[in-house]
């Protein structure tokens, strides 16, 4: 992961580094594809107006484990579309490696 990829204050002029307002919805709908052999994924950051902090977004397992949001492609072709819940958080961001990163990014958002 690479928190440095983005703008703590909000300020930066490259397209990205600022993320992208939830403007209050509650799920993110990410539509991943890549169409060349081998894993290429993304990780998916939040940040709130109160802390003022970039941070990995952890998703809860339940006992106690968690895993990173980090989504990926696993062979030519494929497609898959992921739903984080993302209540109460106010500006997602996306960052894979140039070399990592996938053909397509795909970003929604809603309220239910």
């Amino acid at each position: 992961t690479d928190v440095s990829h983005f703008s703590n204050n909000l300020s930066s002029a490259t397209e990205g580094r600022n993320g992208y307002s939830t403007e209050n919805q509650r799920y993110l709908h990410l539509f991943i594809k890549h169409n060349s052999a081998g894993t290429k994924s993304v990780t998916v950051y939040g940040f709130n107006y109160a802390f003022g902090e970039w941070a990995p977004l952890y998703l809860p397992l339940g006992g106690g484990d968690e895993a990173t949001a980090i989504v990926e492609t696993f062979s030519s072709g494929a497609s898959r579309l992921y739903i984080f819940d993302v209540s109460g958080i106010d500006r997602v961001g996306f960052y894979a490696a140039p070399s990592d990163a996938p053909d397509r990014i795909r970003v929604a958002m809603s309220s239910f």
